[in-house]
């Protein structure tokens, strides 16, 4: 409302200079289009979209994905809030760069997964997928989390096991470590295995 009453005083301002001191002349053009402005359906409408847009009285910018990310305690929340809404809103790094500050993102999808976040869950499993020795694996809460410092046993496995060797990966999860060996040591032979039924559908 601020803003209307704001918008109906500079005109009337206007409508004053143009009419000189007839103030009741101003005082007509002003009331007639602050009634105008209501009454018409102009106002409620924008209500309504600011109500649809919003959420918690705040709308769902990058800068406000970031806000309340961190303080959630979530260390990098500039890049997890890019990963989120790629992975939920389709928004490119490229996009969300060329975007306005203000262009709201909102919808149902990106804040359930950003609640989660708050709470901590992990990031990995929100989006469904993670980067793991130059590749990205499917996860999900049936498997472990590939991690970067396991790299360090492919490195060593890579440099370790011979070229045509056969091999297993036991409790396999996501695959992310047998795979990786396989893809790097030249005609590899690898043989994976999980007791959990959910994990191996990965």
């Amino acid at each position: 409302m601020l803003c209307l009453k704001t918008s109906c005083k500079i005109l009337q301002y206007q409508y004053t200079i143009f009419f000189g001191k007839s103030k009741w002349i101003s005082k007509v053009f002003f009331v007639f289009f602050e009634n105008l402005f209501l009454f018409s359906g102009i106002y409620d409408k924008m209500l309504e979209i600011g109500k649809a847009r919003r959420k918690g009285g705040y709308a769902m910018t990058y800068f406000e994905i970031c806000r309340r990310l961190s303080a959630s305690g979530i260390d990098n929340a500039e890049g997890e809030a890019a990963r989120l809404l790629e992975t939920f809103c389709g928004v490119s790094p490229e996009a969300l760069l060329a975007a306005p500050a203000e262009q709201d993102y909102s919808s149902d999808a990106l804040e359930k997964a950003l609640s989660k976040r708050e709470a901590h869950y992990p990031l990995q499993y929100l989006l469904g997928e993670w980067e793991f020795y130059r590749q990205t694996y499917e996860v999900s809460p049936d498997c472990l989390i590939p991690r970067s410092d396991t790299e360090i046993l492919v490195d060593f496995a890579v440099k370790s096991i011979p070229q045509g060797e056969r091999f297993a990966d036991l409790c396999t999860g996501s695959g992310c470590i047998g795979i990786s060996i396989a893809k790097n040591v030249e005609n590899a032979r690898l043989v994976m295995a999980d007791k959990s039924a959910s994990a191996l559908k990965i």
